[in-house]
């Protein structure tokens, strides 16, 4: 369903930082940085095809219209899970 949102784009498959394969969902949009100014970006979410789970988001800096090879901003997801209440430990 994400896939099919209008402006989201299917990378195929790749590595997170830690290795572990997902396929990639990208999409473009505007950033401001510390000088307050729009930076063109592209945000990826890598997500494990067997399980649907977040492995990963990445953000790829946009310069002359090309995506730069390496991210300059990567959040690893190495847990998840549900809990029943704030401060409560999730399980799972």
């Amino acid at each position: 369903m994400l896939a099919a949102q209008p402006g989201i784009r299917v990378g195929g498959t790749v590595h997170d930082r830690l290795g572990r394969a997902g396929v990639a969902l990208a999409r473009r949009q505007e950033n401001r940085g510390p000088d307050r100014e729009p930076h063109p970006v592209e945000i990826r979410v890598i997500i494990d095809r067997q399980s649907a789970k977040i492995l990963a988001t990445e953000t790829y800096d946009i310069v002359g219209g090309k995506v730069d090879a390496e991210p300059s901003a990567t959040t690893l997801l190495t847990a998840s899970g549900w809990t029943d209440g704030l401060g409560v430990p999730a399980r799972g």
